[in-house]
């Protein structure tokens, strides 16, 4: 077993990249970005989240993801409803037709999540799974500078 931890970060940025490739690359066909598809997910799995709460979890600031927004809605996607404790704040669901694109998300994902973890066992994936979340917690659990 490897233990020289040297590349490592290159190497998580490299499976990164190498999964986003082929997640769009089974997505060519639909309409919506990584970006958009992501920010479905996050509302889905958060409904009714405020648009600073989406940015913080995709990593932008609450004002570049306004396009985004616009154009989600505008597909008919996403509904803002305001907030009635702060008639500047906007709350996100999202609509019916929604599904369908999450349908599509969801094989995407399937698709390469299995083409990632091809040849490894059950035990491979789950201690896979469990390490990079314990990373994950550290980084997130960093002191602020």
């Amino acid at each position: 077993m490897p233990t020289d931890t040297t590349g490592f970060g290159q190497l998580v940025a490299d499976v990164a990249r190498s999964m986003r490739q082929g997640f769009e690359q089974n997505l060519k066909h639909q309409r919506l970005t990584v970006t958009q598809t992501r920010a479905l997910l996050c509302i889905s799995n958060n409904p009714g989240c405020r648009q600073v709460d989406l940015a913080r979890m995709l990593g932008f600031k609450a004002s570049s993801l306004g396009n985004m927004l616009d154009q989600l809605e505008h597909a008919g996607l996403v509904r803002r409803e305001p907030t009635p404790s702060d008639r500047r704040a906007f709350r996100l669901y999202l609509e019916d037709h929604a599904d369908e694109e999450l349908t599509l998300i969801a094989s995407a994902s399937e698709k390469i999540r299995n083409a990632a973890l091809f040849n490894l066992s059950p035990a491979q994936t789950d201690s896979l799974m469990i390490a990079l979340q314990q990373i994950q917690a550290n980084l997130e659990n960093l002191p602020a500078r």
